[in-house]
């Protein structure tokens, strides 16, 4: 994770017509405030308000109904936060247009100083800490055929799978120094492109990943063959290149799964005339990413978005367009704002951003953030209370896997449909084995983010024993509701999650 969280950025590299632009904004609404923000996320948005207080001003970029994930801004967005003091997102790879826009007031010289909400917190690795509380980790990871040690909620061993087309012939696979000496890769044929074609070889790959005996190293210069019975350790050269062929006898699709992205070590793979081959498609750690020659519009499925007017800042609105939600490619769960504590973290860093652009009312905002995380304190102790008593300690989630942090933090096991990104589809499998977890577990309820579609959850409200859906959220946005309410973070936490966790878990 990057520790560049709150570098103040001078601004002397914009052209002239985004200077005035900024200065039209700033002169409009800043003559009379201090710093204020915009934030790329609800939550961070809402941390920021209460710092702010009446001293100033704080936004959140993403309207009311949009799912933040899945949502990409309009051509207006960098105007808006050009006329910002700060600029407040998560962390790197956790909102890709985020991140591009980082990358872009960096190398303008912007003057806007931005905050990583969750620069220094400590986050669980998403691929191997399913979030469970010490008492129950593991007491299910055996139980659901071809998953293995990886098997809840869509989580896979590898970092990062790419399908390619590939013809007859030899393949140059090429790294350069990276950040460690050695990889695991599998190489499997599948018998169709797109995403299904990587589903329908995770299994295998799963299998091989899990399985000791298939573990084949490979030096520097060695060949690589597509097979279901090796998976590759890859021993990197210690500087400069490491090359590898890949031989495939027979035309059609394969997978890489790969413990790194290849972008990590800037890695190539060429054929026999030096041109690159680029994958089809991607998929890091639950995220789906079309990339290469078949690049294609790829709409947002959340059914609980809800369309509206917003203003000007918000036009030209684009979910889903070149990417997707969030990558977590790292390995590690972003959704670390579930867990009281950690949250307080996030505070911190947005507190010390306010100070560095406005320290004439870093008195104030220091007032602020310390009520407000006292506030924090009480969420903690309510959800610690009132959750002590349950009888249960399994909670199903028809959604994506960003539950961790509360599991963790108050004893109880989450289980989900899919994996880390809510973009993930589910798979027949998946319906599958969440019957078997429902049965399983004598579950009444099915949980389901007001935010994303509730069809799964339809589905196995009507094919299950389960009787009811109770919302459960990771807050990605505000409902309309929730926005009418006037309910930041802890409003949710405490009118949704707790509620619905206190029915879930029988603690009432």
């Amino acid at each position: 994770m990057p520790q560049y969280t709150r570098r103040r950025l001078i601004a002397t590299g914009l052209g002239a017509a985004t200077i005035s632009a900024s200065a039209g904004c700033l002169g409009d609404s800043n003559s009379n405030q201090g710093a204020t923000a915009q934030a790329s996320f609800f939550v961070f948005g809402d941390f920021a308000s209460e710092i702010a207080g009446g001293v100033t001003t704080a936004e959140t970029l993403v309207p009311i109904g949009r799912h933040g994930h899945g949502w990409e801004p309009g051509p207006k967005m960098q105007g808006t936060v050009l006329g910002s003091a700060l600029f407040l997102y998560g962390m790197e790879g956790f909102q890709p247009w985020a991140d591009d826009l980082v990358t872009s007031l960096r190398d303008d010289d912007a003057d806007v100083d931005i905050v990583a909400a969750g620069a220094g917190i400590d986050l669980i690795e998403g691929g191997h800490d399913h979030g469970h509380d010490e008492h129950h980790a593991g007491e299910h990871e055996d139980g659901h055929d071809g998953e293995g040690e990886y098997g809840h909620g869509g989580e896979t061993p590898w970092v990062w799978a790419g399908l390619y087309h590939l013809e007859a012939g030899s393949y140059t696979y090429t790294f350069h120094d990276g950040p460690d000496s050695k990889m695991q890769l599998a190489v499997l044929e599948t018998e169709e492109g797109g995403d299904h074609g990587i589903h329908h070889a995770e299994e295998a790959a799963t299998h091989l990943y899990g399985n000791h005996d298939t573990h084949t190293p490979v030096e520097d210069g060695g060949t690589l063959t597509p097979s279901s019975e090796a998976l590759y350790h890859l021993r990197f050269a210690d500087s400069g290149e490491t090359t590898f062929t890949l031989d495939v006898e027979t035309e059609g699709h394969y997978v890489l799964f790969g413990q790194h992205v290849p972008a990590e070590f800037d890695a190539t793979l060429t054929d026999d005339s030096g041109s690159a081959i680029e994958p089809e498609v991607t998929e890091s750690a639950g995220e789906h990413d079309h990339g290469g020659e078949h690049n294609h519009e790829h709409e947002s499925d959340h059914e609980g978005d809800h369309e509206h007017e917003s203003d000007g800042d918000h036009e030209g609105d684009h979910e889903g367009e070149d990417g997707h939600g969030h990558n977590h490619s790292g390995g590690t769960d972003p959704h670390f704002w579930l867990d009281p504590e950690r949250a307080k973290q996030a505070v911190d860093n947005i507190q010390s951003g306010f100070v560095d652009v406005d320290g004439d009312n870093s008195e104030t905002y220091a007032e602020n953030a310390e009520t407000y995380r006292d506030r924090l304190g009480e969420l903690d102790d309510s959800f610690q209370s009132t959750l002590e008593s349950a009888s249960k300690d399994v909670v199903f989630v028809a959604g994506h896997n960003a539950f961790h942090y509360l599991g963790q933090r108050y004893g109880f096991e989450v289980q989900t449909l899919t994996g880390l990104s809510p973009d993930d589809q589910p798979t027949p499998k998946d319906i599958e084995r969440a019957q078997e977890i429902i049965a399983e577990h004598d579950l009444e309820y099915v949980c389901a983010d007001p935010l994303e579609s509730q069809t799964a959850a339809n589905r196995l409200v009507e094919e299950t024993d389960a009787t009811e859906i109770l919302p459960l959220t990771p807050i990605p946005g505000q409902t309309q509701e929730w926005a009418d309410e006037d309910w930041g973070y802890v409003d949710i936490m405490e009118n949704v999650n707790l509620e619905t966790l206190a029915t879930a878990l029988d603690a009432e």
